[in-house]
């Protein structure tokens, strides 16, 4: 890190500074630097120590080179929004359904014997144990006949609740959630490629400068015209 660091600020000269990445280089090296120097006088700083974990972010640069995978960490980043909004979605309608569960099935549900399942006859006893039960059964999709299936047996009249709420999580709210993060990450896919074409523009627009630069100081006369001598 250190020999890299010092290339770079050779090279670039002060160049280097209006690179973010030749910035936090640099600190990481600092900062290594310095908690190597306070072991060796055992000074013990070793809240110093945890700047070595910024090491890490290095390895963000292969994301920049490797198109796929920064579409792919984009899409992630991109998705992050969606899935908090979707989960809150997602409880506010599990505790709804648990509350009617509770209301309706619990009663009925309390009356059934399950000889191999401790769980069961308890499982919507709670607006929080029905939302967790409906969460492993619906979204999970554990065991959704242990408890569901005898619950219908006995009163078949709870089979529009139970059905409603697997409709309503599995195919509805589920399905709007991954249709919410595809659409996210076409908008971020397209964000991407006009930031990728804008920064080849700047890039174009630089070297055009640069050229105009070197030709003024090939112009050693000021006559403002290119000759095949000069």
């Amino acid at each position: 890190y250190s020999i890299e660091a010092g290339m770079r600020l050779y090279a670039d000269r002060f160049n280097f500074f209006g690179n973010s990445w030749n910035v936090l280089d640099l600190f990481v090296v600092i900062t290594g630097w310095a908690c190597t120097v306070v072991g060796v006088i055992s000074v013990n700083f070793t809240h110093l120590r945890l700047f070595r974990v910024l090491r890490l972010m290095r390895l963000a640069r292969m994301v920049l080179c490797f198109r796929e995978l920064h579409m792919l960490v984009s899409g992630c980043v991109s998705a992050l929004r969606t899935l908090f909004w979707g989960g809150l979605m997602m409880f506010g309608l599990l505790v709804m359904w648990g509350i009617l569960f509770v209301e309706y099935i619990h009663p009925v549900n309390s009356t059934i014997e399950y000889l191999d399942c401790d769980r069961c006859q308890r499982g919507f006893d709670s607006v929080m144990s029905a939302a967790l039960t409906l969460f492993q059964q619906v979204i999970a999709g554990d065991s959704w006949g242990v408890l569901s299936v005898p619950v219908i047996e006995h009163a078949p009249g709870v089979a529009v609740l139970v059905i409603g709420a697997m409709l309503t999580l599995s195919l509805g709210l589920t399905n709007l959630i991954l249709a919410v993060i595809v659409e996210r990450a076409s908008e971020t896919r397209e964000r991407d490629v006009h930031e990728t074409l804008k920064a080849k523009e700047d890039e174009h627009i630089r070297q055009e400068l640069l050229l105009m630069e070197l030709c003024k100081r090939m112009d050693t006369d000021q006559d403002g015209k290119m000759e095949l001598c000069k």
